[in-house]
């Protein structure tokens, strides 16, 4: 089946992520996958719209019944009727939103059979966290046994993909017993133009392990 995913071209770096998802979710359940960023886009069959509830990509739809329940990481996911087929609108109050919007009809599709039209095996939802931060903590001790996975790009990317679909927002990354051997990496959360020879060598790993995190949470460093 074919599948036109829309999404409004304004969407920040968390929504484009969980866009990114829902896409590769369809091509996985066996869709052909075409992606744009305007209704101009769409045609007959199967159309997801994803963009914020304020979205011109929902003029067409109305909005009205897309409100998400919450000013914050909240969304709704509703069927609307179109003359050209199957309508999936995802609408979120804001990015984080959106991202979890998609993460949820992702999930549903994967849940469900295969059938012709994807909107008979979906729920509609309206969704609000019910705690504001979701944070999870993970301790450091030991360089030795830690040293592989922790500078291994591909393990924090998956893993922080998890932490994403999970619904945590922050993560906390926290040196313990022998913290001492990550010191020499502090100075490079701090740029200083007073000081601008003052750096670490050997900082890359670590400095893309930080920036991975960006379109799906937010770390604290203590």
């Amino acid at each position: 089946m074919k599948i036109v995913v829309v999404s409004d071209p304004g969407l920040g770096s968390p929504a484009r992520y969980g866009v990114d998802e829902l896409a590769r979710t369809f091509t996985d359940a066996g869709h052909d996958v075409e992606q744009g960023d305007s209704v101009d886009a769409a045609a007959s069959g199967t159309t997801v719209l994803i963009g914020a509830v304020v979205s011109p990509l929902f003029a067409d739809v109305g909005s009205d019944g897309l409100a998400p329940p919450g000013e914050t990481e909240s969304y709704t996911l509703a069927m609307a009727a179109s003359s050209g087929g199957t309508t999936i609108c995802v609408a979120g109050s804001d990015d984080k939103g959106v991202m979890y919007g998609c993460f949820e009809l992702a999930e549903q599709i994967e849940c469900s059979d295969a059938c012709e039209d994807l909107s008979d095996g979906l729920t509609p939802k309206r969704e609000s966290p019910d705690i504001a931060v979701r944070r999870l903590y993970a301790f450091s001790h030991n360089a030795d046994l830690e040293r592989d996975w922790y500078f291994s790009e591909e393990y924090w990317d998956r893993y922080f993909s998890v932490l994403a679909k999970s619904r945590f927002n922050e993560f906390n990354l926290i040196f313990g017993h022998q913290t001492a051997y990550q010191i020499p990496i502090y100075p490079h959360l701090f740029d200083m133009d007073e000081y601008p020879d003052v750096y670490v060598d050997g900082l890359h790993g670590s400095a893309a392990i930080f920036s991975m995190t960006h379109p799906r949470t937010r770390v604290l460093v203590p």
